[in-house]
């Protein structure tokens, strides 16, 4: 008896903790529910049947290659710059 309950609490924290993600407040989590779009999820915590239920993750902070611009004092300068998309 003791190792059957042993046994269900086993299977019962491995599903807990996969079905617990997280998501960081530049990113965002697309679920899909057996092949089709769930919703966007994040940031923060986002519960999910472990089995049925696909995650992809989404950046939103896109970097922008680096740009050589030319000063007013004729000077070569590089310029990085990035982009934070608000949903």
């Amino acid at each position: 008896m003791f190792v059957n309950v042993l046994i269900l609490v086993f299977f019962a924290v491995i599903f807990l903790s996969a079905s617990i993600k997280t998501a960081r407040e530049d990113e965002r989590l697309v679920v899909f529910r057996l092949g089709r779009l769930l919703g966007i999820r994040g940031p923060g915590l986002v519960f999910i049947v472990p089995i049925v239920d696909r995650v992809v993750r989404v950046n939103l902070g896109t970097s922008i290659p680096g740009w050589q611009a030319l000063s007013k004092q004729h000077l070569d300068e590089k310029v990085k710059a990035s982009v934070l998309q608000e949903p």
